[in-house]
């Protein structure tokens, strides 16, 4: 296992004690310490440096040839070994305790960082969205508040594309259109044009706007028509239209009654 992690130094003396550690406690402290030696190889060669240099000054032979520990594979073994012999468990133990505590917490403030900055990006995300949805609504609105714009007694507005000279729609025809329909903010929710089949539909069978608007249209004309919400779907809404919005229909009327 190739180690290239930098981890500081762990086993600073915190205090010493004269009582002999417990066999679990060794256990604890093997497991513990092997672990962190295995995330950071250099951290462990250091320490069997400094575990050898104090045996051989007690008169002790070196436990561990440091040529075979320096390598790039960690020998869980070797770790084991070298901290069921070190004499200093419990002050070991005690470091081990409190550096695995550090980078457990180090690790959750990282995550949280993490969590704080993805939950940001996607409030700003959220905010420059909204900030746009209200930006493209405006311009519409702004759109039919402008000159060339024939605004109806009930509020619906239309602007003219193209004229058309054919008959115009009665209540009792049955019309072929062409349409897309939008929010204001440019969101389209249904388009014969995008499904590429015209629609056919009574002209009192659409909402009141298309109903008025169908018969003012002479047929081949293509308008953008402006329906308040009180001629649309008003409160109740429908799908992804929300209560009280307007909308935004383009619609080609391509035959004012095909029953004739």
């Amino acid at each position: 296992m190739k180690l290239t992690y930098v981890f500081p130094l762990l086993f600073t003396a915190i205090f010493l004690t004269a009582c002999g550690p417990s066999q679990k406690e060794k256990e604890e402290l093997a497991i513990i310490t092997c672990n962190i030696i295995e995330s950071d190889f250099m951290v462990g060669a250091v320490r069997i440096r400094e575990v050898n240099n104090a045996r051989e000054k007690m008169g002790e032979d070196a436990f561990l040839d440091l040529d075979d520990v320096i390598k790039e594979s960690f020998e869980y073994g070797l770790c084991k070994e070298l901290v069921l012999n070190d004499s200093n468990y419990q002050e070991n133990l005690l470091a081990a305790r409190e550096a695995e505590a550090a980078a457990q917490a180090s690790a959750e403030a990282k995550v949280r960082a993490k969590a704080n900055a993805e939950a940001e990006a996607r409030r700003a995300e959220a905010e420059a969205i909204n900030e746009a949805i209200e930006r493209r609504s405006r311009e519409t609105i702004d759109k039919f508040s402008k000159e060339g714009v024939t605004t109806t007694a009930s509020g619906l507005k239309y602007i003219v594309l193209s004229v058309g000279t054919g008959s115009i729609p009665t209540v009792d025809s049955t019309v072929e259109v062409h349409y897309a329909g939008r929010l204001l903010d440019g969101t389209v929710f249904d388009s014969s044009v995008g499904r590429g089949v015209p629609a056919q539909f009574g002209v009192t069978q659409v909402i009141e706007g298309w109903v008025e608007v169908l018969q003012l249209m002479p047929e081949g004309s293509k308008w953008e028509v402006y329906i308040p919400s009180d001629l649309a779907y008003g409160e109740k809404g429908s799908g992804p239209i929300g209560q009280n919005q307007d909308l935004i229909f383009e619609i080609e009327l391509l035959q004012s009654n095909i029953i004739e």
